[in-house]
């Protein structure tokens, strides 16, 4: 959950992470993983996303789910 509370993270076995908003509605899917999406957080003030997987990747992503760096 972001540190707001306005937005939350979902892992996903597809390779994916999700952005939703905190009434439930999807923001973005972030591609970006060609296996099972181990870890997805938020940085501190909230403006950065990090995903992990199992193929050994870690991606930086921008709060609106936008690829930053692999």
């Amino acid at each position: 959950v972001r540190g707001d509370g306005q937005a939350y993270l979902t892992c996903s076995e597809d390779g994916t992470a999700r952005l939703y908003r905190t009434g439930g509605e999807l923001s973005a899917v972030l591609h970006g993983h060609s296996d099972v999406v181990t870890a997805a957080v938020f940085s501190r003030d909230g403006a950065l996303i990090l995903t992990t997987a199992r193929d050994h990747t870690a991606c930086l992503w921008s709060a609106q789910g936008h690829k930053l760096r692999t």
